[in-house]
């Protein structure tokens, strides 16, 4: 009755992605940094724009060295094929 290119896909769903109202999610954890333009320890923090989305941030690392910095947050991106 379908063809094989339907098979097993959520029409609703292509329908919306094809128009650009479906959303896809990006996860952004476990984030490293290295090789900073810094020469002593200081306080780094990453803020990640997205659109029109307002800004996230994530927590302030404090007194560390700019070869490797580690931030331990999930930052979740909803991103629109547009």
């Amino acid at each position: 009755c379908c063809g094989d290119k339907i098979r097993g896909i959520n029409l609703v769903t292509e329908v919306g992605r094809l128009l650009g109202i479906t959303t896809c999610t990006v996860e952004l954890k476990n984030i490293i940094c290295g090789d900073l333009p810094w020469d002593q320890r200081a306080d780094f923090y990453i803020s990640v724009e997205c659109a029109a989305n307002p800004p996230m941030v994530t927590s302030l690392a404090e007194e560390k060295l700019p070869k490797v910095v580690h931030f331990p947050e999930v930052i979740t991106l909803r991103l629109r094929w547009n």
